[in-house]
């Protein structure tokens, strides 16, 4: 998919930043906070040390931990580049949409150059390929040195569960939001790096530069972490915290870390760490339940377990991914109860139509298939490029073969 520029309109389970924003919808409970013992205040300095972990202290200079700088440092020839987009006269946004266009002539997005790596703005300048914090970096460095007022921003998306290597993963977008001085937010513009872009009618929101830094160190600590190189993993989940102390998912995932080596204790307090920043954090009140219930304390796995299932219920993209799931082991009668619910909360997403879609077809329930996949067409900007193959072959297939003219 081509990146492109868009007006603004204002188990162990581990976050990347990169992909998609798992969103919850419509929820009024929230965990009794007073059984939370350990906070952001009052965590002890072994849970972030290693002692805990691997029984001694992990120093941080058995691994290389790049700075902002790093991250956007350009070599002569980015510099070279970005100056020659340059048009006087041109508003920050006009010079926004030149620059992108010029990174798209000059093949900065050939096939596939969308992976899990995640790099500096130099890497990928010489490498072409990367994820989405990986090209935002890219883009910043670029439009900073041409004096744009470019800016990370965090991106609602549709959603997308993963497992990897034994984990349950999902992800935040992040992407490029360009100031436009003197106008309200609302003209600001977005230039987005992913496989489905933002949907501009959901909210977003800018984030400092350190918690894009945090976001850099916390994804290689995950690569990290995949490999079992733990005190490796340790060390940039530290810099991730210390780089931004708020970031409940870095808190989180060092409670993944911990959980990976059966360390519960320790593993407890970093979720917890996590839900004091934010009582609403899915991955960390999903970890105390699953915790709690391991070291036999029903009464707490009771009571998470009864704030996440409100949660699920009204949440769409919980009933998207168990359709998904459902779909997956064939069970087409299931998958279609549950995408039907996801719909029912909220029409949007063009990804549930395709599910229901394809449901229904293998189901032999051809005309409601070809509505549902009709539906999902329409907003086919929010599909990946393979589902809008499939949706459009399928379309073709019923109309030709299953419905009469």
């Amino acid at each position: 998919m081509i990146p492109k520029v868009n007006k603004a309109t204002a188990t162990r389970l581990i976050i990347t930043t990169c992909g998609f924003l798992f969103g919850l919808f419509g929820c009024t409970t929230l965990p009794d906070t007073s059984r939370i013992t350990t906070t952001l205040a009052n965590h002890s300095p072994e849970l972030l040390s290693g002692v805990l972990l691997v029984g001694y202290e992990v120093p941080d200079d058995i691994i290389h931990l790049p700075t902002m700088k790093d991250l956007l440092s350009l070599t002569p020839e980015m510099k070279n580049f970005a100056r020659a987009q340059i048009r006087g006269g041109a508003s920050d946004p006009e010079q926004a949409e030149r620059l992108l266009r010029a990174m798209i002539s000059s093949r900065f997005f050939p096939t596939n150059f969308y992976t899990s790596r995640t790099q500096t703005a130099s890497e990928v300048f010489n490498s072409r390929e990367g994820n989405c914090l990986s090209y935002t970096n890219l883009y910043i460095a670029l439009a900073r040195h041409i004096g744009i007022d470019a800016r990370y921003q965090i991106a609602r998306t549709p959603p997308v569960w993963s497992s990897d290597s034994g984990f349950l993963v999902k992800g935040r977008h992040i992407n490029v939001a360009i100031r436009d001085p003197g106008t309200p937010k609302s003209s600001w513009v977005t230039v987005d790096f992913n496989q489905i872009a933002a949907d501009s009618g959901t909210p977003q929101r800018t984030v400092t530069d350190r918690f894009a830094l945090s976001s850099y160190y916390n994804n290689l600590a995950i690569d990290h972490l995949y490999a079992s190189r733990f005190d490796q993993s340790l060390v940039l989940m530290r810099a991730a915290i210390k780089a931004f102390p708020t970031n409940a998912d870095a808190w989180t995932n060092l409670a993944a870390l911990y959980s990976s080596l059966d360390k519960r204790e320790p593993s407890i307090a970093a979720f917890e760490v996590a839900l004091s920043i934010d009582s609403r954090h899915e991955s960390a009140l999903t970890g105390l339940e699953q915790s709690f219930r391991l070291i036999g304390n029903t009464e707490l796995a009771q009571h998470y377990h009864s704030v996440l299932a409100e949660r699920r219920e009204r949440d769409p993209y919980y009933h998207f991914a168990l359709a998904q799931a459902a779909y997956a082991n064939g069970d087409y009668i299931a998958s279609t109860r549950r995408i039907e619910r996801a719909i029912e909360i909220n029409r949007r997403p063009a990804g549930f139509y395709y599910i229901r879609g394809l449901a229904q077809y293998q189901l032999e329930d051809y005309e409601n298939a070809f509505g549902s996949l009709k539906t999902a067409q329409k907003g086919e900007r929010q599909l990946l490029p393979k589902q809008k193959i499939i949706t459009a072959r399928l379309l073709k297939k019923i109309k030709q073969e299953f419905i009469s003219p």
